[in-house]
C-alpha cells in the first residue's frame, strides 16, 4: 500500500458561468466574486506586479 500527498496550488468555482472563488497560491491570487482579495500594495511588496 502507498500513501501520497498533493498540495493543491490553484482552485477554482464558478456556477452558471459565475466565478465564485479562484485561489492560485503560485501567484498569490486570491479571488471572491470576482474581486482580488489581496491588495495590489501587497503583491507590489512581493515583486508580483
Amino acid at each position: 500500500s502507498h500513501t501520497y500527498a498533493i498540495k493543491n496550488t490553484y482552485y477554482k468555482l464558478s456556477i452558471d458561468d459565475q466565478e465564485l472563488i479562484e485561489i492560485d497560491n503560485l501567484n498569490f491570487i486570491y479571488k471572491k466574486d470576482g474581486k482580488n482579495m489581496i491588495p495590489d500594495r501587497a503583491r507590489s511588496a512581493l515583486g508580483m506586479n
